[in-house]
C-alpha cells in the first residue's frame, strides 16, 4: 500500500519575541513559501498551505490550529508533508518548536513540543492517515533530553543528528535547498511523476551539491512508511524537452538460469549502480533509491529488468548503459526501448551507415538492423529488431555470434551505447 502526498502545511518562523536581530533566521518563511512552491507545481489538484511572513511570524496558538486543520482534511487513505523551518531546542519534554510568542523563561509552556505535534497527528492513524513531518530546525540543547516517540503512521526527516544544528545560506537554508534540488534531479533522471520519501532521503543525504559543504546537511530519517509515502514530482526543464521528443523509455532485461546465477547476478549489478551514484552500501535511505532501478519482468521468474535514466548534466543515459552491460554476469540479456508513437523505418533507416550494418524486412512486419562488432574482430554482430504494437514502437537489440549463438551485450561495446544514442535521438 502506498500513500499520495496531496495536502501540504508548511510552517516558517523566523524569530521569536525578545530575540536579538544577530540571532533572527534569514530564510525560514522563505524555504516554506519555497517549498510550497514546489508541490504546488507538482500536484496543482492539491491543496499546500504556508504559514509565516518575515513581518509576522505565526504564534503558538496559530501554528496549533493550522496543524490540526491541515490533519483532518488530509483524506482517508492518503498522506501530508508538513514542514516546520525556525528555532528549536532540546529540553526534558524533548523537541521544543518556537513560535513567535514563545518565551525562553518558559520553554515547554509557549513552545510547541514536537509529541504534542505527534499528538495531533496520531489519532489520524485510525483512518489510514499517514504524514511525512519535516523539521528544518535545530535539535542541540539538553545534553540528555529524551527522544520523542514517532507513531507508526508518521516517518520524520530531521535536518541534523540530535545534539546538532542546522544551518542556511545567503541562498536559504541547507534542507530546503537540497530537498528542492533533489527532487528536481529524480524528476529529471527517471522521468516519473512521483518518488518515495525513501528515494527523496537517500537523494539528500548524499553529497551531490557542489554548493553544499559535506558537513553542512547530516540529515536523519525516523518512524515508518517512507518507503510507502510518495510525493509529487515536478516536470523538469529536460524532462519537458524529452516529452517534446517523446523520449523513448529503456530497459535491460537479465535471465538467469538457476537461482544461485539470479542471486549473484543481481548482487553483481546492485553493485555497480551503487558505485555509479557514488551511494555507501550502509545508507539503508541509498538502498531503497538503487531497488527504484530494479523491477522483476513479467512471466520471467529468474529474470531481473534494469531500467536505464534519462541522464543530466553530469553523466548520460549511454554511459548508465555502458556502466551497466559491462558487469560481467551469467545470463542472457537484451536492450529494450519502447516509444509511445509510432517510428516510421525512415526516420531510422540512416542509423545502418553510422555502424556500417544493413536494414532486412521480416515477414511478420518487422524491420533488423544488423552490423558487425567491429571492435570484436568482427566476430560478433548486434541485432535491433524495430516492431509495432498498435500505435507504439518497439526496439529489441541483442549480440549473437556469425553462427547465431546469443552473446553478453557488453560485447557489443563501445558501439551499443553509440547504437542506443542514435535510437534515443529520434525526435
Amino acid at each position: 500500500m502506498t500513500w499520495i502526498c496531496r495536502d501540504g502545511l508548511f510552517i516558517g518562523v523566523e524569530r521569536h519575541k525578545g530575540q536579538h536581530a544577530s540571532q533572527w533566521l534569514k530564510s525560514a518563511a522563505k524555504d516554506a513559501s519555497d517549498l510550497r512552491g514546489y508541490f504546488a507545481s507538482a500536484c496543482s489538484e492539491g491543496r499546500w498551505d504556508c504559514l509565516g511572513s518575515t513581518k509576522s511570524p505565526p504564534r503558538l496558538v496559530d501554528i496549533l490550529s493550522a496543524v490540526a486543520s491541515f490533519a483532518k482534511r488530509v483524506p482517508d487513505g492518503g498522506s501530508g508533508i508538513l514542514l516546520f523551518s525556525g528555532h528549536a531546542v532540546t529540553t526534558e519534554a524533548g523537541l521544543a518548536l518556537k513560535a513567535f510568542d514563545t518565551h525562553a523563561d518558559f520553554l515547554d509552556d509557549t513552545s510547541l513540543l514536537l509529541r504534542r505535534l505527534f499528538e495531533l497527528l496520531k489519532p489520524h492513524a485510525a483512518r489510514r492517515k499517514h504524514f511525512f513531518v519535516v523539521m528544518d530546525c535545530c535539535r542541540n540543547g539538553l545534553a540528555d533530553a529524551k527522544a520523542n516517540d514517532i507513531p507508526t503512521n508518521i516517518c520524520v526527516l530531521y535536518a541534523c543528528t540530535q545534539g546538532n544544528v542546522t544551518y542556511e545560506d545567503a541562498k536559504g537554508g541547507v534542507l530546503a535547498r537540497s530537498i528542492i534540488e533533489a527532487l528536481e534531479q529524480i524528476a529529471d533522471e527517471t522521468g516519473a511523476t512521483s518518488c518515495s520519501v525513501q528515494t527523496l532521503c537517500a537523494r539528500v543525504a548524499r553529497d551531490v551539491f557542489s554548493w553544499r559543504p559535506a558537513l553542512a546537511l547530516q540529515c536523519e530519517l525516523c518512524g515508518s512508511g517512507a518507503d510507502r509515502t510518495r510525493l509529487p514530482l515536478a516536470r523538469s526543464r529536460s524532462q519537458w524537452r524529452r516529452e517534446q521528443r517523446d523520449e523513448p523509455r529503456s530497459v535491460i532485461t537479465y535471465s538467469f538460469g538457476t537461482p544461485e546465477e539470479h542471486a549473484h547476478g543481481v548482487k553483481a549489478l546492485g553493485a555497480a549502480i551503487f558505485a555509479w551514484y557514488g551511494i555507501s552500501y550502509l545508507n539503508d535511505c541509498g538502498k531503497r533509491f538503487i531497488e527504484d532501478h530494479f523491477r522483476t519482468p513479467p512471466q520471467l521468474e529468474l529474470g531481473v529488468d534494469i531500467a536505464v535514466p534519462s541522464g543530466c548534466a553530469r553523466w548520460s543515459a549511454s554511459e548508465f548503459l555502458a556502466h551497466v552491460v559491462d558487469v560481467p554476469v551469467v545470463a542472457g540479456d537484451r536492450l529494450t526501448m519502447h516509444w509511445s508513437r509510432r517510428i516510421d523505418i525512415d526516420e531510422v533507416i540512416g542509423i545502418k551507415y553510422a555502424v556500417r550494418g544493413e536494414w532486412t524486412h521480416g515477414p511478420s512486419d518487422e524491420y533488423r538492423l544488423i552490423w558487425s562488432n567491429v571492435a570484436g574482430g568482427g566476430r560478433y554482430r548486434g541485432v535491433a529488431s524495430l516492431c509495432w504494437e498498435g500505435s507504439r514502437t518497439a526496439l529489441y537489440v541483442s549480440c549473437e555470434t556469425l553462427d547465431l549463438d546469443e552473446m553478453p551485450l557488453r560485447t557489443l561495446l563501445p558501439t551499443l551505447a553509440d547504437v542506443f544514442e542514435l535510437f534515443r535521438s529520434v525526435a
